[in-house]
């Protein structure tokens, strides 16, 4: 929170902020959807989710900041605000009798201008970026891990297990027929150059 927003700051600490943690761990400021795990989010945790997820979904867009030193829960964190993102879209596809029409013809202004999605469909990304590739590597290898899963939803959060690992293994067989068809070409090009041996000696120019 800041004045270039029009908001102002709050000390947690403080009464003030207090009341601000209480008010946000009401149970309308939970997202609609959590991350299936053994264990509840701890106090600051769960304060951080709800901020974020109210302060991002309420039009006002922007950035939210988490803090905290290595260790302290933000990949856990981050855990249940995907689940919140995955819930979401979920509801908008629910709310058609063919899903699949959202992903099909893509709507145009003019014959001018590209394509399109509504963008009530297209509000629901999830990028990871970081000016540290260790942090992304980290980020990314931990979320999908499904040691992070209760044993409970462990066969429920799998439903898509054969569909990903199809969609995997096509992506490897397609890179491969292109590094295959890389190479072939390499040896095409290099097999028709004729290499020339340097001159042993530079001509002087005549004057």
């Amino acid at each position: 929170m800041d004045q270039d927003s029009g908001e102002r700051r709050i000390d947690l600490r403080s009464k003030e902020g207090e009341m601000e943690v209480v008010r946000l761990l009401h149970p309308r400021y939970f997202p609609q959807g959590s991350w299936p795990s053994d264990y509840s989010l701890v106090r600051s945790q769960q304060f951080a989710v709800n901020a974020l997820w109210n302060h991002l979904t309420s039009k006002r867009g922007g950035l939210f900041a988490v803090n905290g030193p290595p260790g302290t829960g933000k990949t856990t964190l981050l855990r249940d605000i995907v689940a919140a993102v995955v819930v979401d879209r979920a509801k908008i596809l629910s709310k058609y009798d063919d899903p699949r029409k959202i992903f099909l013809p893509k709507r145009k202004y003019d014959e001018n201008e590209p394509p399109y999605y509504p963008i009530q469909h297209l509000d629901h990304a999830i990028v990871v970026a970081s000016s540290n590739n260790g942090a992304v590597e980290n980020v990314t290898l931990e979320l999908p891990k499904t040691d992070a899963v209760a044993n409970n939803f462990v066969n429920q959060a799998a439903y898509f297990q054969e569909l990903a690992t199809a969609l995997l293994q096509s992506a490897e067989k397609q890179s491969s027929e292109k590094k295959k068809i890389a190479i072939s070409l390499s040896k095409s090009f290099w097999k028709n150059v004729r290499l020339c041996s340097a001159p042993k000696s530079v001509p002087k120019p005549s004057v």
